[in-house]
C-alpha cells in the first residue's frame, strides 16, 4: 500500500490517482520502486501513470527501448526513451516529436500504432504497440544464410503490406523518408507487416517546400533516391517510392543493387548505375518484375510510380502473372495469410508456395544474372552484375555534390542515430526500429553466387573448418558461413557466467584480400558478469554483447598455419555501472562499446 500525499489515504501500489480526492499522485514508480538516479528507467517503474516497465529489450548510444505493460489491462508496449543526457537537445526533441506527430496522424492495420508521447524535463519517451516478431531484414538475413530467396508469393504478400502501410501514412502527408527492411516489423503470431521507424518523417507540405530541421542528407543511403543524395529540398512522397524499389529489389535477391566499399560510392551509384535486372534465370519470378523495379526506381522522379497505389497495381498484376505462368508446389499443410485487400487486412490463410532451396542439384534453375545474396541481409561488398536497365543514366553534373553531399551524410548519420534498430535478436522486436538495440554491433555482409554442378575450386576457408581447441581447452566448432568463419561455441558450461549459448558465434574470421591465411577478426565479447550476479538470459543477451575489431589503436588479425590459429582478442574490464541489475540478476548491459580493450594473443589449435 502507499499512502496519498494529499490526503494520506491507504492505496494499492499501482494507484496512478487517489480515490479519494481525485488527485493524480506524482509519484513515477511502482511496487517501492524507485526511478534511478541516472534518469533510465527501472523495471516496476510506473510511466505516464499507466504503464508498468517491465525490462530492457535494447540500447543504442542515445536511446533505450523497453518493454512495459498497461497496468490496467496487461497489454504489452514499448517505450522508446532517450536517454537523460540527450533528452535536452532540441534536435533530438524534435526528431522525437516528430515521429510522435507523423505516427500520431496514421490509423492503419500496417503501421506500428502509437499509444502516448511523454515529454517533460527529464524524460522523452515514445509508448507504442509491441510487436513479438522479427524485422524484414532478419527474414532476409535468414534466407541469405541458407542461400535461399524467399518464395516469390511470400515477397508480395508481405511487400503488399508495406505498399499499404506507407500508402496510408501518404494519405494523411507523412513521408517516412527511411524506409528500409529494418523498418518493417512481421508480427510472429499471424505474418502481418508493420511499418515503423517515422523518427525523420516530415509532413509533405513541409517537405514539399524544402522546410526541414534537419541538416545534411537524411536516410540510409543504400535506400536514398538520387534527389535524396543530391540533398535537395523539394522531396515528395517519391523518395518513399524508390527506397520501397529497392527494398522489393533485396526481397527478391538477397542484396542492394547498389553498393561499394564507402559512402561516396554507393552514393555514386545511385545516380549514375542502372538497375540490374533479377529475372533471367528466375524462372520463380514473372518477367514483369523487371519493368516494376525500373519503374519505382527510376533515376528521374517524373518517371516514377506517382502512388503507393499505383505501385500496388503494378505488384498485384505480378501477382496475376505469376499465377498464370504457373510456381512450384508448395509444401503440405504450411500455410500464410492471404495478400492484405485494399485496407491492408490480412483475410483467411491459404496453401504457400514456397521454392525448393538453389543447390547444385537445382543448378540448371540457379540465377545466371543476379544470384541471390547468400550471407547477405543488407548491404554487399563488391559490384552487383547484371543486364541494365534500357535507360540511360543521368548526367551526375561533375562531382562535387557527391563530395559534399558524403560529409553531409556523415553528419546526419549521427543524429539519426537517436533511434537505431529494434530488432531483438532473441526472438523480440520492439515497435519502432531505428536500432536503439543494436546488440549484435555490424556484421560484415558477403556476395556469394548459387552453388552450381559446375566444379570450381575449394573455398580457403574449407581448410579451417572444423573443431578447434584454445590454451585455456575451450572447444569450438568453426563453421563457414558465405565469405566468413564463425567459431561456434560447443560446450557453454565451458565459458561460466558468460551466458554463452551453445552454436552461438563466440569470434568470426573475415579473410583479407591477398593475404594468405590473413584474417579480419570480429570479437564477440559478452563480459563476466559481477561477482555473485548472474545474466537474466530472456533479457540480457542482447544488450550484452559487443563486437570489437580492434583495441589499443590496432586492427584485430588472426594468422593460420595449418592446424594452428594465432588469433587477437580483445580484453575489456567492465565496472559496475556497465550493468543493469535486478535482484541477484543482470538485466542488460550499457556501455560496453565505449570501455578501453586490450588486445590479447591467442593461440588455438585444431582437434583431431
Amino acid at each position: 500500500m502507499i499512502a496519498c500525499p494529499h490526503c494520506q489515504a491507504e492505496l494499492p501500489d499501482d494507484s496512478a490517482f487517489c480515490t479519494s480526492c481525485g488527485n493524480r499522485l506524482q509519484t513515477q514508480a511502482g511496487h517501492g520502486v524507485p526511478a534511478p538516479d541516472d534518469g533510465t528507467l527501472a523495471p516496476g517503474q510506473i510511466v505516464d501513470g499507466k504503464y508498468r516497465v517491465v525490462r530492457v529489450l535494447g540500447e543504442g548510444g542515445m536511446g533505450i527501448v523497453y518493454l512495459a505493460e498497461s497496468i490496467h489491462t496487461d497489454v504489452e508496449v514499448v517505450i522508446k526513451a532517450v536517454r537523460p543526457e540527450f533528452a535536452h537537445r532540441a534536435d533530438i526533441r524534435q526528431r522525437t516529436l516528430d515521429e510522435g506527430k507523423a505516427l500520431a496522424r496514421i490509423d492503419h492495420p500496417n503501421v506500428v500504432q502509437l499509444k502516448a508521447v511523454v515529454a517533460d524535463d527529464k524524460q522523452l519517451l515514445l509508448i507504442m504497440q509491441f510487436i513479438d516478431g522479427d524485422d524484414l531484414e532478419e527474414l532476409i538475413l535468414d534466407h541469405g544464410r541458407r542461400g535461399q530467396p524467399i518464395p516469390f508469393p511470400e515477397v508480395l504478400r508481405l511487400f503488399e503490406m508495406v505498399l499499404a502501410g506507407v500508402g496510408a501514412a501518404h494519405d494523411e502527408g507523412v513521408i517516412h523518408r527511411d524506409l528500409k527492411p529494418a523498418n518493417i516489423l512481421i508480427r510472429r503470431k499471424d505474418g502481418v507487416a508493420k511499418v515503423t521507424d517515422f523518427g525523420i518523417a516530415k509532413p509533405i507540405e513541409d517537405a514539399r517546400e524544402g522546410k526541414s530541421d534537419t541538416k545534411g542528407i537524411i536516410g540510409s543511403v543504400h535506400f536514398m533516391a538520387p534527389e535524396q543524395v543530391k540533398g535537395q529540398k523539394d522531396l515528395d512522397k517519391r523518395v518513399d517510392i524508390y527506397a520501397l524499389g529497392i527494398m522489393l529489389f533485396q526481397m527478391v535477391t538477397g542484396r542492394v543493387p547498389f553498393d561499394a566499399d564507402n559512402t561516396y560510392e554507393v552514393m555514386k551509384r545511385q545516380i549514375e548505375e542502372p538497375l540490374p535486372s533479377v529475372t533471367p534465370g528466375r524462372p520463380d519470378l514473372p518477367p514483369a518484375l523487371d519493368g516494376v523495379l525500373q519503374r519505382a526506381c527510376a533515376k528521374d522522379r517524373e518517371h516514377r510510380f506517382s502512388s503507393c497505389e499505383e505501385f500496388l497495381q503494378a505488384v498485384r498484376s505480378l501477382r496475376s502473372e505469376t499465377m498464370v505462368s504457373g510456381s512450384p508446389r508448395a509444401l503440405p499443410g504450411k500455410t500464410v495469410p492471404q495478400a492484405p485487400a485494399h485496407d491492408g487486412y490480412v483475410t483467411a490463410p491459404t496453401l504457400a508456395d514456397p521454392m525448393q532451396p538453389m543447390g547444385a542439384a537445382q543448378a540448371s534453375h540457379a540465377p545466371t544474372v543476379l544470384a541471390y545474396g547468400y550471407g547477405a541481409a543488407g548491404p554487399t561488398q563488391g559490384t552487383i552484375t547484371g543486364q541494365p536497365a534500357t535507360y540511360a543514366p543521368e548526367e551526375s553534373g561533375g562531382r562535387s555534390w557527391i563530395i559534399a553531399a558524403v560529409g553531409a551524410a556523415l553528419v546526419a548519420s549521427v543524429v539519426t542515430a537517436v533511434f537505431l534498430g529494434g530488432l531483438l535478436r532473441d526472438g523480440e522486436t520492439a515497435a519502432g526500429d531505428g536500432g536503439l538495440a543494436s546488440p549484435t554491433g555490424t556484421t560484415t555482409p558477403t556476395a556469394t553466387s548459387v552453388p552450381t554442378a559446375t566444379a570450381e575450386p575449394e573455398h580457403p576457408l574449407v581448410a579451417y573448418t572444423g573443431r578447434w581447441q584454445s590454451e585455456s581447452g575451450r572447444q569450438l566448432e568453426a563453421v563457414r558461413v558465405g565469405d566468413k568463419l564463425e567459431f561456434q561455441v560447443v560446450d557453454p558450461q565451458q565459458f561460466g557466467t558468460q551466458g554463452y549459448r551453445q552454436g552461438e558465434a563466440r569470434f568470426v574470421l573475415h579473410p583479407v584480400p591477398d593475404q594468405q591465411d590473413t584474417f579480419a577478426v570480429e570479437d564477440h565479447i559478452r563480459p563476466v558478469p559481477p561477482a555473485g550476479y548472474s545474466y537474466d538470459t530472456a533479457n540480457a543477451r542482447t544488450t550484452c554483447i559487443a563486437i570489437w575489431r580492434e583495441a589499443g589503436g590496432e586492427a584485430l588479425k588472426a594468422q593460420g598455419y595449418g592446424d594452428r590459429l594465432d588469433v587477437d582478442f580483445a580484453k575489456i574490464e567492465p565496472t559496475p555501472r556497465n550493468f543493469v541489475l535486478s535482484g541477484r540478476k543482470v538485466m542488460s548491459c550499457k556501455g560496453l562499446e565505449g570501455l578501453p580493450g586490450t588486445r590479447i594473443p591467442s593461440v588455438l589449435r585444431k582437434v583431431d
